[in-house]
């Protein structure tokens, strides 16, 4: 999470401002509970962040905690400053842009509806997915119809707050924390007629702990309601003889079985993932499964994963995983912008500096062979009508691939905005 500003509240003639104190500090939880509550009601919540525009904010309630937060109004991350707890980049900036229309709605209320490909509906026919990842030829725009796995991951991991940096995070985005912002999320995103929340299981590390109690009982009334699941977790240590699809922090998880060809299938579709677990680095698994009432175990019906670095940042490569690292040892504050389902030829930074006079993107050249040259080529060229030929930042790992020669990053400027 960024930093939290100001907030002005407003309900009937009255505004008031509420300061960071007052939002985050234990002994105003109580008055903080009963302004929101009554500015759900009856109010209107600004951000008073040096952003520009109105910069509303929806006041939302957590099931899950029994609180009260606050979630932007749809399409105003930008609106707001780049250190601000509820920035967000333009759709543009990541592969979100590449759906259709309607894929993504988000509505007033702060909640945001998601078109799955595969229904939440246990009665429902799985459809055939096209795993299909080559390029899209050049000038061909890509749309998707629907979201599939990893767009949901990726959307789910936006949400959260998972995909910026901060230097303030250090030492505080733990597995446990991790576990913590995705639930909260899952509570504004709709799949179908359910809430995300009502159908996720995540990381239990206890067997008796209040994580491991929460997948029970969204287990049983999936098996009641004949639902689907989305189980979200890191990969357990990988084992050349497993079976199961394995995972970290298993209590309240069924067995996730997963057939031969879908595990194979799931290899050949994220192979640097793949490669990087075997090697021992933390990878995130998403599931869609179906639980049965009859045995302790459920089926896996798709499957992604998504390798992130040791402060869960989401990457793609080796290289990317040096500079990720790199970016948090210099205690720099950056974005890194999410391919969603987006095809391969689809052109957005590697990462985001946020830090900076102006947002900086930054590229990681991480081939050189023949086929690659022209990609190469096509994405100096967007970098430089997008941002100025002297305004991003890259790396030829390709040609450095010790990592002796990366050149410095661009220069912090003295105050974000």
């Amino acid at each position: 999470m960024g930093k939290t500003y100001t907030v002005a509240v407003r309900t009937g003639d009255q505004t008031k401002p509420y300061s960071e104190a007052f939002q985050t500090q234990t002994q105003y939880a109580s008055g903080w509970r009963c302004v929101l509550q009554a500015a759900r009601d009856h109010g209107e919540v600004r951000c008073m962040c040096l952003g520009t525009g109105e910069k509303l904010l929806a006041v939302r309630y957590y099931e899950t905690s029994d609180s009260y937060g606050l979630a932007r109004y749809p399409n105003t991350g930008e609106a707001h400053q780049r250190d601000c707890r509820f920035y967000a980049p333009n759709a543009h900036k990541s592969g979100l842009s590449a759906y259709q229309k309607g894929v993504v709605d988000e509505r007033p209320d702060g909640t945001v509806k998601v078109s799955l490909a595969i229904c939440m509906m246990m009665k429902a026919s799985i459809p055939a997915v096209d795993t299909d990842t080559k390029p899209v030829p050049k000038g061909q725009r890509t749309s998707q119809r629907s979201m599939q796995l990893l767009g949901l991951l990726h959307f789910l991991w936006d949400s959260a707050g998972l995909s910026v940096w901060w230097p303030a995070m250090r030492g505080k985005r733990t597995a446990g924390t991790v576990t913590y912002r995705l639930n909260e999320a899952a509570e504004n995103i709709l799949v179908g007629h359910a809430r995300l929340s009502d159908v996720l299981l995540t990381s239990a590390y206890t067997a008796a702990g209040r994580d491991a109690l929460r997948n029970t009982e969204r287990l049983n009334a999936a098996v009641s309601n004949k639902s689907r699941m989305i189980v979200i977790a890191p990969l357990a240590a990988y084992k050349e003889e497993a079976r199961m699809l394995r995972v970290s922090g298993f209590h309240g998880i069924p067995f996730l079985d997963v057939s031969t060809a879908m595990w194979n299938s799931a290899a050949k579709r994220f192979p640097s993932a793949f490669a990087s677990w075997r090697g021992g680095q933390q990878v995130i698994v998403i599931a869609q499964c179906e639980p049965n009432a009859q045995s302790k175990a459920a089926n896996v019906v798709g499957l992604a994963l998504m390798q992130v670095s040791t402060s869960w940042i989401p990457v793609e490569s080796s290289y990317e995983l040096v500079i990720a690292d790199k970016l948090v040892a210099e205690e720099r504050a950056f974005l890194k912008p999410l391919r969603y389902d987006a095809g391969q030829a689809a052109v957005h930074p590697d990462f985001i500096l946020l830090d900076t006079e102006g947002e900086a993107p930054m590229e990681v050249f991480g081939r050189s062979d023949e086929a690659y040259v022209n990609r190469r080529q096509e994405k100096v060229e967007y970098f430089n009508r997008h941002f100025g030929q002297d305004a991003w930042w890259c790396w030829n790992a390709a040609e450095d691939r010790e990592g002796h020669a990366i050149p410095d990053f661009p220069e912090k400027a003295r105050r974000t905005r």
